[in-house]
């Protein structure tokens, strides 16, 4: 897997990255991307996912066994 952080400013940031997870017959390969922004009046939890996007990269045409 891979993960990356950028700031896009002081109250953003965006998180992408890769994963893999299993499935019955092999494992499917896929990204995702998160954008956080801070909320400075929720000290207590001030990063909250204001957008979020997960898909199969689109080179795998199905389950991979290897």
């Amino acid at each position: 897997t891979e993960n990356v952080c950028k700031s896009l400013s002081p109250t953003q940031d965006l998180w992408t990255g890769t994963y893999r997870f299993p499935l019955v017959s092999g494992h499917q390969d896929a990204r995702y991307s998160f954008i956080l922004t801070k909320d400075p009046t929720n000290p207590t939890n001030p990063w909250q996912i204001t957008h979020h996007h997960s898909s199969a990269f689109p080179e795998d045409k199905g389950n991979s066994t290897a």
